[in-house]
């Protein structure tokens, strides 16, 4: 069965055949309203998915050692205190994770002959990066033979702007068989109010993704749905139409108030991401660590972000063609795989070491570098690393993509392997023809009308199958007009009489595309 490809970029409209007035049967296929749902809520439990790792708001913290109360009293009380208190946790050997504490064995070698700090082998330390500078010169010196190993004690705090986030022990032990460093780590106690507010602000941005998903997406299909049942499409005489939806994720991942309220969330919950961190400098336990690097996948709306900023960028200076769109699929995949691999990396490379070592500390007079961090600073440059990864691949491989620049802009074979996959399972089944997808058509020709220039929307198309007059099975794609910037079109005007719009073009200017329309203003378009 061939397939070829139909697709008119800008000449659909006056030629078009007249509508009739015959009503049509819409067939909505139910496997893809399925699949469609199943991202919807993958989207919109994303907030709530930091509780694998986190604690509610609910949790008993009644044994939790108060650092404020005791430690605001006398120096030797709050080293007691966390000396208790990590004494009754620590493991015979090896690690112990708990909902508010860590407690990790650095098992280390001291080489004899070694005298030069320079050459203490740092970067095998776990919590290395974290270190105060009085911690890191001490054990510099105990590496060095300068120091003995079991007479240290370090108490540390991390702060996020004055705030505290993370109190951490660190201790030398002295032991017949081993020498090692025990690092004990524990989460600050917020109050309930503060622990609840955060959920319920989760809990209310997970119903305001629902809300744009309905109001920029699913509401569209109505309109769809009754124009196609009144007109059917201008491309055929076909009266039965089956509708195949699209996924909403990429149209969500675009809203700039989503994506910063997720990194603001990320961000306000320091203390959770101070102990991924610290579970995943360990590889002990492969579960923790893999729970840790499920916690940092977060770290993909730094890079929605990133995306977001550096569109507005690149279509400010003209530079559209600069940059290859990248699969937000892929983007998510990808983040997730190497976020927690990336920052284990960053843990265990000295210039890593070094370079938050000094932000930890750079803001800080001796006094305050003597009782701990502040991570500000650092924060700020970790969100960036994370960031830059798709801006890697979409400045890196720009020139070889547009060597290879793909025409079948009506093909379900010109979406990501993800969609191709969800097609699959709508059991969509081949066709001999395909048409529309004008709007990416116009894209080829004229990157600037792109409203995202960095994120591929493509899976957000819907397909519309029917048997042509001919007897041949066609595919129809359907764009969103919200994927167009309306400041390089010169207009958009409604056609009463068609179920969808299309892109004309009058001129090579880019001010002479024009877009129609459908009947009651349908934002589909052909």
């Amino acid at each position: 069965m061939s397939q070829t490809t139909r697709v008119q970029p800008f000449a659909v409209g006056p030629s078009l055949p007249a509508p009739s007035t015959l009503p049509c049967r819409v067939v909505l296929n139910k496997r893809s309203l399925c699949t469609s749902l199943l991202l919807v809520f993958n989207l919109a439990v994303m907030p709530l998915k930091a509780y694998v790792s986190e604690s509610f708001p609910w949790h008993d913290r009644s044994d939790v050692w108060d650092y404020v109360a005791n430690c605001s009293a006398s120096h030797e009380l709050c080293h007691a205190g966390w000396a208790t208190y990590f004494a009754a946790r620590q493991p015979a050997f090896g690690v112990a994770f708990g909902e508010d504490f860590d407690v990790i064995q650095e098992n280390i070698t001291i080489a004899p002959g070694v005298r030069n700090i320079s050459e203490a082998p740092l970067v095998h330390l776990t919590y290395a990066a974290f270190q105060t500078s009085a911690q890191r010169a001490y054990v510099l010196a105990v590496l060095a033979n300068r120091a003995p190993l079991a007479n240290f004690t370090f108490i540390s705090t991390g702060r996020l702007l004055g705030v505290p986030t993370s109190y951490s022990v660190s201790w030398g032990e002295n032991t017949t068989d081993v020498s090692c460093i025990w690092i004990g780590f524990h989460t600050p106690t917020y109050t309930t109010a503060w622990l609840c507010a955060k959920f319920l602000s989760r809990c209310l941005l997970t119903l305001y993704i629902l809300y744009c998903v309905y109001a920029h997406y699913y509401r569209q299909y109505a309109v769809l749905y009754s124009n196609l049942e009144q007109f059917g499409l201008p491309t055929t005489q076909a009266r039965v139409y089956e509708l195949v939806l699209g996924d909403p994720t990429s149209i969500i991942l675009l809203n700039p108030w989503i994506a910063t309220a997720f990194v603001l969330d990320f961000w306000l919950s320091t203390e959770y991401v101070s102990r991924a961190f610290l579970r995943i400098s360990q590889t002990d336990n492969a579960l923790i660590f893999i729970i840790a690097c499920f916690y940092l996948s977060r770290t993909v709306w730094f890079a929605y972000g990133a995306l977001s900023l550096t569109s507005l960028l690149l279509k400010r200076l003209g530079k559209e063609d600069a940059f290859v769109e990248v699969d937000p699929s892929m983007t998510a995949m990808g983040v997730a795989l190497v976020a927690g691999p990336f920052t284990f990396l960053q843990f265990r490379l000295l210039i890593f070491i070094d370079l938050y070592h000094f932000l930890f500390s750079c803001l800080l007079n001796a006094e305050q570098q003597a009782r701990g961090l502040e991570i500000s600073l650092a924060a700020f440059v970790y969100t960036m690393l994370l960031g830059q990864l798709p801006l890697l691949f979409g400045f890196g491989l720009a020139s070889w993509r547009r060597a290879k620049r793909k025409r079948a802009f009506a093909s379900a074979s010109f979406n990501d392997w993800k969609h191709r996959f969800c097609m699959w399972l709508a059991m969509a089944r081949g066709t001999d023809v395909v048409c529309g997808g004008s709007i990416y058509a116009l894209f080829a020709h004229r990157k600037r009308c792109k409203k995202n220039v960095c994120m591929s929307q493509r899976g957000a198309d819907c397909f519309v199958f029917y048997q042509d007059d001919d007897g041949r099975r066609t595919s129809a794609r359907l764009s969103l007009l919200r994927c167009v910037d309306l400041r390089h079109v010169m207009s958009v005007t409604q056609v009463h009489s068609v179920a969808v719009g299309t892109v004309l073009n009058t001129n090579e200017s880019s001010q002479g595309v024009r877009i129609t329309v459908g009947a009651n203003s349908c934002p589909w378009l052909l």
